[in-house]
């Protein structure tokens, strides 16, 4: 009786170790779509390195400054692109991906399939050599007070750009465009 219990305890440890080993390594791997938190964790690691200077412009309801900046805090400027991140487990299957070659270059679309999704669309382009040239995304939010339209691009060559129009109720319209220009 006691070896037919020692035996059951083991095998049962034996199945409940082994099924927690494959729920960790299917875990780690849960992005369904093209990772944006990855593909910006290492474009702040190579912008560091490199320290170029940018030549930012704002917009803002009109008013323009433009300043040349250098040593900047990649984590916090492109923080805004990570936070389009759509490998949210929520969002599992609400987004209609679509390949498309043209030229020498190759698009992935992934298009929102709930308008309750704030990130309706991103349109990633690989160059030649198969590695990311550009993402552009775009980001609707609309509630009783406000609506928010944003288009989001990054281009790895030459800067990025952020464009949002607000309508907020009792305080009217609001534009801001930012671009930010590499500089060799």
């Amino acid at each position: 009786m006691k070896i037919s219990f020692s035996k059951n305890l083991i095998f049962g440890l034996f199945i409940v170790l082994n099924s927690c080993q494959s729920s960790t390594e299917n875990s780690s791997n849960n992005n369904t779509y093209v990772s944006l938190i990855k593909f910006f964790e290492e474009e702040k690691i190579i912008l560091t390195k490199k320290n170029n200077l940018i030549e930012k412009s704002l917009v803002k309801d009109g008013n323009i400054e433009t300043k040349k900046m250098s040593n900047i805090n990649w984590e916090k400027e492109l923080e805004i692109f990570k936070d389009c991140d759509i490998n949210k487990p929520a969002w599992r299957n609400l987004y209609h991906q679509e390949k498309e070659v043209l030229d020498k270059k190759q698009l992935i679309r992934y298009t929102s399939l709930d308008d309750k999704l704030t990130i309706k669309n991103i349109v990633i382009e690989y160059d030649s050599t198969n590695k990311i040239s550009e993402i552009q995304i775009n980001k609707s939010t609309k509630n009783n007070l406000y609506t928010s339209n944003e288009e989001l691009i990054y281009n790895r060559k030459n800067g990025y750009s952020i464009k949002r129009d607000q309508k907020v109720v009792l305080l009217g319209n609001s534009n801001l465009f930012i671009k930010a220009l590499f500089l060799k």
